[in-house]
This record gives structure tokens, sequence and C-alpha cells, in this order.
């Protein structure tokens, strides 16, 4: 009898749950200027993108608008970020052209390709890890490819190439209906795919076809097209779907305190002001809502803000933060200890996990059922077939941010060796975000140089300058950390590659900034300052400023005799001549 009560309080808290997700509401004109895009397909690639903040529900609007499509017989690919948030090479690109040409996960092999041409078979072989690895380093960034080697711009020519070709077949294959690419989270698609697809649409295939993609403010995807501003619900909305969600009278008993002492004072407001009233009680707070959405004039509030309060409401939450990252800390705070690491667990690993890679990582944790059940009825994860993820990359970079820094860095280290100790099958960018956060200083150098080389060599120059800040940022780390037999000269080399890298992506002024810096580090002689030197008249020289160049390059090539180093000196020498012949 004692347990009566306790379970009708629990059968009225499940009948006043709603149902969550919330319902997908008030985006009827985002969806029609959707469909006005496909409209527009008929003998051309149309490019359209949707541009919001994190949370104000790109995913979901795109999810829904293709869901109709494919209700219409219309063929629907898509493709998105790496799993691991490690903006691993061509990952992106392999998933839209398997998807639009029909090929195995691997790319197939020649009797797959047909119709392709010369250069996209190549394409394919590259992007598909089917190609020659050997011509991935160029030692210096003056260095020209050799004789039949490709360059970056050869390589980011012929994976454009093999998009084009499984456009062209998507588009036949479908005919009479029509063919949608959908990027999601363009932002953080890696480089390589990023630079295709932009190829692809500033120089389209004879193909009827619309590519969608949606990504953050302040992003610069390289082409252009129609572009949706899309901000966060107006404030009517959001506070309708939070009545339609959670009893007003049953919200306002929970707020109201059973004595004044001690209590904080509420602050003043007008009775008149139903609209502050109708916040207070729902606790949806003023300042959650933003001054203007992207496109419009009125406040708005994000989507994702509205599921994380009304769940953090049904979890006994009160005075929640108006910003949404804290209001998601704050529910992660309240997880009971187990569940909480399960999900740092989880952001670690990334959006491909299993229990095998949990219980490898939290061996004193038994049973995870309960606990990813917990998780997923909280609205924090998601279980497919291909692994369990977190709900929204927001919840993943949050809860990265929160963990303590001992325990994130003994979870990177594990996150790579199986149960037996032996290091996974994982892609290289993905091994050296690992040892990277695990403070593995000599592997994650050794890796993030690699990584460096590879996107040079795709020409993902982000990419490259990138991996080089990360390897930077450590090596100077470890100057205090003395982990390394010789940091001051790790700092050098990562200065002297960074510097190379920015001059590669066109950024001369910050190139020349951090080569001056790393001229600085190097010894009155030796290699290292020949390096650093040349690498300075190459900059010098691309900002047209000859005499600072040859000064540069004088100096380099005397301390390069001098240490007996024949190859950096052929290499300066070349370049000399090089600029002689123009």
């Amino acid at each position: 009898m004692r347990a009566a009560p306790a379970q009708a309080a629990r059968r009225d808290r499940a009948t006043s749950a709603p149902p969550l997700p919330l319902p997908f509401a008030a985006r009827e004109e985002d969806l029609a200027w959707l469909d006005a895009c496909l409209a527009e397909v008929e003998g051309s690639v149309v490019a359209a993108r949707i541009v919001g903040e994190h949370g104000v529900g790109k995913t979901r609007l795109l999810r829904e608008f293709l869901d109709v499509a494919a209700s219409r017989g219309d063929i629907v690919i898509q493709t998105g970020p790496d799993p691991w948030g490690a903006e691993v090479g061509y990952y992106a690109l392999r998933w839209a052209i398997a998807g639009l040409a029909e090929l195995p996960h691997d790319g197939g092999n020649a009797s797959n390709w047909n119709g392709a041409t010369p250069e996209a078979r190549r394409g394919l072989l590259e992007i598909f890890g089917k190609g020659d690895r050997a011509a991935d380093v160029r030692r210096h960034a003056w260095n020209k490819p050799a004789a039949g080697g490709l360059s970056p711009d050869d390589r980011r020519f012929i994976a454009a190439e093999a998009l084009r070709w499984a456009l062209s077949r998507a588009q036949q294959s479908a005919f009479p209906h029509r063919v949608l690419l959908a990027i999601d989270d363009l932002h953080a698609v890696d480089g390589a795919s990023r630079n295709a697809f932009a190829d692809v649409i500033a120089e389209p295939p004879l193909a009827a076809l619309l590519i969608v993609a949606s990504h953050t403010p302040g992003f610069e995807p390289g082409w252009g097209g129609a572009v949706r501003a899309l901000g966060g619900l107006p404030k009517d909305i959001a506070l309708s779907l939070l009545r339609s969600s959670v009893s007003l009278d049953h919200r306002a008993a929970r707020k109201t305190p059973q004595s004044t002492g001690g209590a904080r004072p509420s602050p003043r407001r007008d009775p008149s002001d139903g609209a502050t009233a109708d916040h207070v009680a729902l606790g949806l707070p003023p300042s959650a809502a933003t001054p203007a959405g992207l496109g419009g004039d009125a406040a708005t509030v994000p989507p994702l803000y509205i599921d994380q309060l009304v769940r953090y409401t049904l979890e006994g939450g009160s005075d929640p933060p108006a910003r949404m990252a804290d209001l998601v800390a704050a529910r992660i705070e309240r997880l009971p200890q187990d569940a909480r690491r399960t999900l740092q667990a989880l952001a670690v690993i990334g959006d491909a996990a299993d229990r095998a890679t949990l219980q490898r990582l939290l061996p004193d944790i038994r049973a995870f059922d309960e606990l990813l059940n917990k998780l997923a009825a909280a609205g924090m994860i998601e279980e497919h077939s291909s692994g369990i993820r977190t709900a929204h990359p927001l919840l993943r970079d949050v809860t990265l941010a929160t963990i303590p820094a001992g325990v994130r860095r003994d979870l990177h280290a594990k996150a790579t060796f199986d149960s037996a100790g032996d290091p996974l099958a994982l892609p290289l960018e993905v091994q050296a975000i690992h040892a990277y956060h695990a403070q593995n200083a000599f592997v994650a150098l050794m890796l993030l140089e690699q990584a460096a080389d590879r996107s040079a060599a795709r020409g993902d120059t982000a990419g490259s300058v990138l991996a080089l800040r990360r390897g930077l940022d450590l090596a100077r780390r470890e100057i205090f950390r003395g982990e390394l037999d010789d940091p001051v000269r790790a700092v050098l080399i990562f200065s002297r590659k960074l510097g190379e890298a920015l001059a590669r992506a066109g950024d001369l002024t910050d190139a020349d900034g951090v080569l001056r810096e790393a001229l600085d580090l190097a010894g009155p002689g030796g290699p290292d300052r020949a390096l650093v030197l040349g690498a300075l008249a190459h900059v010098a020289h691309q900002r047209e400023r000859t005499s600072e160049a040859s000064m540069y390059l004088r100096e380099a090539m005397d301390l390069a005799r001098q240490s007996a180093d024949s190859d950096v000196v052929q290499s300066l020498d070349k370049m000399r001549r090089e600029w002689m012949a123009r």
C-alpha cells in the first residue's frame, strides 16, 4: 500500500510527459523554398544552401524535405562529416560517389566504373584509397612534383572528375526522376571533399540534379547558389510548443516555493505583461530568445533549446540557463555518474561506437543496456544499425568540453587499441586526433605531420594548416612537460612546415610571421636554418619582394653548402633557376 502513491505519481508524470522529439513546426516557408529549388532542376545542376546556427533545425528541415522528395520517387543521396569528427580525407566524397553510382562501400573496381573517363578512373582510385601514396609528401613548399607524379591541383581535378561521372551516372539511372545530393554540416566535412563539391558546382556536368547543403554562418564553402538563412522559431510558436508539452499548472506548482525563508525574491514584473508571464510560467528565460533570426526581424528561439528546456524541466530542473550550451551542460551534470561516463566515452569515440568499444574504454562498468536506455530516453544518444551516436553535434561538443582533462586523456589513449592491446585499423586522421588529446607527444607529432602531408597532397590546404597548428601547439607544450628529447627543434620543424602550408594557402602575411619566429629558434647555422631561410625566400618572392627573397636565398644556399646537405642545395638552386627563367 505504501508504494501506491509513488506509482501513481510516476503514472501522472508519464501521462504529462510530452511526445519527444517535439513536433516539426513553423517551417512551411522553408520547405516551400527547398521545393522551389528542386523545381528549377531541369537540365543543369542547381545548388542551394541552408545556413543557420547550431540547434536551429537545419538537419531536421533537410531530413523532412528529403523524405518528401523520396516519397515522390526522387533519388536521394546523403553524405556528411566522418563519424569521428576528424575530417578524414575524402570521407564525404566517398559516400556521395558510392551512393550516386551505386558502388560498394570500398568503391569496387574498374568493372564497376563503366563510362568513366581515364581522369575519373584515376580519381576513383585516389578517393577510395587504391592509388599510390608514395608521392603524398612534398618535401618543401617550393618543390614541384616529380615527373609523372600528381600535383595537389591534379589530385583536386581528378577527384572532381570522379564526382562528375557519378552525378551523370545517377541522373541517367534515375530518369525520369530527379536526383538530390544532400550534404549535412558542410562546415565539418573534410577539405578534399569540400573542394570536389565546389569544383563540380563551378563546372557542372550535363546532368539535372539538386545539390543542397547545410552549414553554420561565417563558413565559406567556395560555391554560391541559392541561400536560405534559417533562424529559430518565433517566440509565440516556441511558447505554444511549451504550452502543449508541459502542464502550466504543473509547472507553476513546481516553481512555487514552499516557504519564503531564504528564498531568492523574484524580480518585479508588470502583471499586465502576458508574454513575460508565459515566459516565467513555462520556464523559458526571456533572454533565451535571440534578438533576431538570420533572416527575420522577430525574436526567435532555437528548436534545440526548446527541446532541451522541456527535457530539463521533466528531469526536475529549475531556473534554466539562457544559453543553449549551458543548458545542455546542466543536463549532462545531472546525469548519474555511470551514465555521464558512458556519454563521455561515446563523445570521445564518435558517432560509430558500439557496446564492445564502450566496454573497452570503461571496463569497470559491467552492463551498458540500462545506461544506454537511460541516455536514449533523455534524448542524448541514438542507436542505429551503424552504431551508437550522440543525438546532436552540439551535445557531443559540450560533452567533450566538460570532460575532466585527465579523464579525457585516458579515454583517448584507450580509443585506438582493441581489447588485446593491438592498434585498431583507424584512419590516420583519427589516430592523430586521439594521440593529440591523449598527449602522447611523439606519436601525435608523427601522425599530425603525416596527416598534414596527405592533406597538402590532396589540395586540402586548410586541413594541412589545421594539422600543423595542432602539432605546433603540442610541441610548444612539450617545452614545459619535457617528454620529448628536443622539444625546441620540434617547435622549429612544425613552425617551418606551418609557414610553408600557410604560403601554399595564399596566406603570405601569416606565413612570413610564423617563419620569422622559426628563424629566431634556429641556431646560427645548420640545415634547419637553411630550410627556414629557403621558405622565407619563397614567401618573399611570392610577395614580389625580389631583393629580400634574393638575400634569404643566398644565405640559405651558403648554410646548406656549409652543412654539406646536397639535397637542400639542389632544391634551393632549382628554385633560383626557376626564378631566373620567369
